[in-house]
């Protein structure tokens, strides 16, 4: 059931999340061959745009809906852009 509830979750914060300003693409992805990994793509335009999004109610239940089914193993890594030549 937990693979359930994390793809049910993500749909619901992807919606909320793409009406929040400052959101450019936000988007779950699932492992085709290990389909209890996922990965979470995000683009802001500022990072004080993300920082405001993790207070949000909708990502405090995205939070709190995936350590009930055990998802603790996740690493988070911020990337900013080369400036194009």
């Amino acid at each position: 059931g937990g693979t359930a509830t994390m793809k049910d979750t993500a749909v619901r914060v992807q919606d909320a999340t793409l009406e929040e300003p400052g959101s450019i693409r936000y988007c779950y992805y699932q492992d085709a061959e290990e389909p209890t990994s996922f990965l979470l793509f995000e683009w802001w335009r500022k990072f004080d745009d993300m920082a405001y999004h993790v207070e949000l109610p909708h990502f405090q239940y995205l939070m709190k809906a995936f350590g009930a089914v055990g998802c603790y193993g996740r690493t988070v890594e911020i990337y900013r852009p080369l400036p194009l030549l």
